[in-house]
């Protein structure tokens, strides 16, 4: 009938569909690589985490100086991040504190020398972490478009930052500034 009228909805779930898919496909062939063999464990055999029993003790004290204002549940998610061997999930309902949990997990690397990359599905999920971190005074690259930065982290955008860049070795001096 020509008069019959059909409404296609796309989600953007879909549109991720293709790369999900190709990502299992690669995750499942057979592969020499390292890493994806390690990933095929985890995800397809379900390879528990691995956790080492204690912190070093020149870590313990700063630590425990950053939890401060944290609840026992955030504490044992940083104590069980920091022991881990290779991986571990922090999940939880809306408002139970992931994110101030990440922020203090974060901060902790980075008193450890560790360089930490945050990623989500969003840029303000990101952008929403580096402004907490930006409170705290703690320094980072944010990478993106500058039109997808949320305004007060635009400052420290790559695109920003390097314009300030004259030279190569004013350039190696910036990415050296964030290993």
């Amino acid at each position: 009938h020509g008069n019959e009228k059909f409404h296609l909805d796309r989600y953007e779930s879909q549109s991720q569909s293709v790369f999900n898919f190709s990502n299992i496909g690669i995750l499942l062939e057979n592969n020499e690589e390292k890493c994806i063999n390690e990933l095929r464990k985890i995800i397809v055999d379900r390879k528990p985490a691995e956790y080492v029993n204690t912190l070093p003790k020149a870590y313990q004290e700063k630590i425990s100086k950053s939890m401060g204002r944290m609840n026992h549940v955030q504490r044992q998610a940083i104590i069980k991040a920091l022991t881990c061997q290779n991986y571990m999930l922090i999940k939880g309902l809306p408002g139970t504190g992931k994110s101030h949990t990440l922020v203090n997990l974060i901060h902790i690397l980075g008193m450890m020398g560790k360089s930490v990359l945050i990623t989500s599905h969003t840029n303000s999920a990101v952008d929403n972490i580096l402004l907490r971190l930006k409170e705290r005074g703690i320094k980072f690259l944010r990478l993106g478009s500058n039109a997808r930065i949320h305004p007060s982290l635009r400052e420290f955008s790559e695109s920003t930052l390097i314009e300030k860049c004259k030279t190569v070795e004013d350039l190696e001096m910036l990415y050296k500034g964030f290993e």
